[in-house]
């Protein structure tokens, strides 16, 4: 499923403790927190910087407790991609609040945002439809 938002249907929600995240200073908090069944090599990280992808993250300390990504795949279309909440910590509105950060960004580039998810992935297009999103047609 293909997921819209634009500047008219976008609605913000607080995103205030998202922030980017570095090149190399949160390299290894990323990998605490990232899955284990697909391990993050330096390599990988600094490739997807490269390739257009860019962090953003909640902390709780020195811990990440969500991320996601915003990835610059067109110059017409960026896309909200990679979102994760660290699983006890979930229905708490981190994912929403980085969806909002990244589409708030997005949008301010003068890009159309994006999100692709599988169908059955109900919290995922939930949190996006909260923030404006609607069905591509």
């Amino acid at each position: 499923m293909i997921l819209v938002c634009s500047k008219e249907d976008f609605t913000p929600a607080p995103f205030d403790r998202v922030r980017w995240l570095g090149r190399d200073g949160d390299l290894e908090r990323i990998k605490d927190f990232w899955p284990a069944e697909y391990p993050l090599t330096d390599k990988d990280w600094l490739t997807a910087l490269d390739e257009g992808y860019r962090y953003g993250a909640i902390f709780d300390g020195d811990r990440i407790i969500a991320i996601g990504a915003e990835y610059r795949c067109s110059p017409r279309e960026w896309e909200v991609v990679r979102v994760r909440t660290d699983r006890a910590r979930r229905k708490r509105g981190y994912a929403k609040a980085l969806v909002s950060f990244l589409t708030c960004d997005i949008l301010g580039h003068h890009r159309v945002a994006v999100c692709e998810t599988r169908d059955d992935n109900t919290a995922m297009i939930r949190t996006a439809k909260s923030v404006g999103y609607r069905v591509a047609e």
